[in-house]
């Protein structure tokens, strides 16, 4: 395979929430060849509308007006009259090369030497198809996670995500769980493509010079000891959007792995249990440690013991106090029920 360099073809980021796409984007855009802005859907969201046309030139107009629509493009700061001269430029305009485009204009505009294109989104796990649909000859990196420490960064960081263990949280723990076993089919599907890279985090963070070092050569470009120093451009060119600094505050500082197994204190039995029992194959086939299944016993008990609580936090909040007492004095009179019958057949079995 040629190397991207000689190919021009775009780099694309992707993996679940929390767990190091943007990281990776950062030491990649701290190489002089690569350029990869903040995380956009427009891409992906204008597919449906611009997908099939094979000539935009007449929509490019209404092409920005969608482009600009979306909050998260504006904070690229791309002037827009010069983006429509890069799209009028373009003859004939299909839909792969207008994305491209857009893409080229940020380049010219933040970093004028890069040679290659970017994009990171979370999302793009699910839009793989769409992605080698315009650019067949893209790279794709895959970042993976352990699934427990994505889950406690997510409680951390993410305001909707339920800090304890009661309510939407066991939703939550179902959510997660059904991203990762996504996850996990994609890397099942692409492992032996060549145009993908699978790259775990724990690695990338305790060894970055060697994780690196692989992504380079396999990109077909020489390594730059700047992605080392990824935290230095960042806070030079601000490469992290302002709404976002609150949970990639980290990115100002060297790499570090000393929250590598932070999970390990942040998350109750009950979260454990159920998402090493959910997750169990699927985590041993990645290779992160799981408690023996003879030990998650103990931990499902007090998941019983928690959903139950929940249960009833939910029946409370549904203004069904009335019910909850009269299944309390059924359960009661069923209980005083029991024990009586009890000392009848102690009794008889007695005479």
């Amino acid at each position: 395979m040629e190397s991207l360099s000689q190919q021009n073809q775009p780099l694309f980021i992707f993996g679940m929430g929390r767990s190091g796409t943007t990281l990776l984007r950062l030491m990649l855009t701290a190489h002089p060849h690569f350029c990869i802005p903040p995380e956009s859907r427009f891409f992906v969201n204008l597919d449906p509308k611009y997908g099939s046309s094979k000539d935009l030139s007449n929509q490019i107009d209404n092409f920005l007006t969608d482009i600009y629509g979306d909050p998260r493009f504006r904070e690229w700061n791309i002037d827009r009259q010069q983006l429509r001269e890069n799209l009028t430029a373009q003859k004939p305009l299909n839909y792969s090369t207008a994305v491209a485009t857009v893409y080229q204009t940020y380049i010219q505009q933040f970093d004028g030497q890069a040679g290659c294109w970017g994009d990171k989104n979370p999302c793009n796990i699910y839009n793989i198809k769409t992605i080698l649909k315009y650019f067949p000859n893209a790279r794709l990196i895959l970042i993976i996670r352990d699934l427990r420490a994505i889950y406690a960064s997510l409680k951390r960081n993410e305001q909707k995500f339920a800090k304890t263990w009661k309510g939407s949280c066991i939703a939550n723990v179902v959510a997660t769980t059904k991203q990762w076993q996504n996850l996990f089919q994609v890397i099942k599907h692409y492992q032996n493509d060549e145009r993908f890279h699978i790259l775990f985090y724990e690695d990338l963070v305790t060894n970055p010079e060697e994780e690196l070092q692989g992504i380079c050569n396999w990109l077909g470009v020489s390594f730059s000891q700047s992605m080392l120093e990824f935290n230095k451009k960042n806070a030079q060119k601000k490469l992290v959007p302002t709404r976002e600094l609150g949970w990639h505050a980290k990115t100002f500082k060297p790499v570090s792995s000393d929250r590598i197994e932070a999970w390990k204190h942040e998350l109750s039995d009950s979260e454990l249990a159920v998402l090493e029992i959910l997750n169990y194959k699927t985590m041993l086939h990645l290779g992160y440690d799981c408690i023996p299944k003879t030990w998650q016993f103990d931990r499902l008990l007090k998941f019983y013991a928690d959903y139950s609580q929940y249960i009833y936090w939910r029946l409370s909040k549904a203004n069904l106090q009335p019910v909850i007492g009269k299944i309390r004095e059924a359960l009661v009179t069923l209980k005083t029920l029991q024990l009586s019958m009890t000392r009848n057949l102690s009794q008889n079995s007695i005479q």
